[in-house]
């Protein structure tokens, strides 16, 4: 798979993404008046790491990490929040996900 980037939009409606599916090492996550959902359990990585851009405006960005992965998550929210709810060993060998989290009215939440 190459280190492609990709886009999961939903504007005044929602976007899922779930399954095996290959999100490229950056992903970006865009939710306006809609939700946005990124299923990453069972999604078919290239590497070790992933990044997620997400911004939540007037919707919410949910991102769902597998088992044993390390959550870094950073941002501003206005209005809004972002917060991860991963518990859980990191160092059971799952990725490390970077969540870049911008909430403008909505949210970003990492479970």
């Amino acid at each position: 798979m190459s280190d492609q980037r990709r886009w999961a939009v939903a504007v005044f409606g929602d976007s899922t993404e779930s399954g095996q599916w290959q999100p490229g090492a950056t992903i970006r996550a865009l939710a306006v008046f809609g939700d946005c959902t990124l299923d990453m359990r069972q999604a078919i990585t290239s590497g070790d790491k992933i990044t997620v851009r997400a911004v939540a405006g007037f919707g919410d960005v949910r991102v769902m990490v597998p088992a044993g992965s390390r959550v870094e998550i950073s941002g501003l929210a206005l209005f809004g929040s972002k917060s991860s709810e991963v518990i859980g060993d990191p160092t059971a060998g799952g990725p490390v996900v970077r969540v870049n989290a911008w909430a403008l009215f909505g949210d970003v939440k990492v479970a």
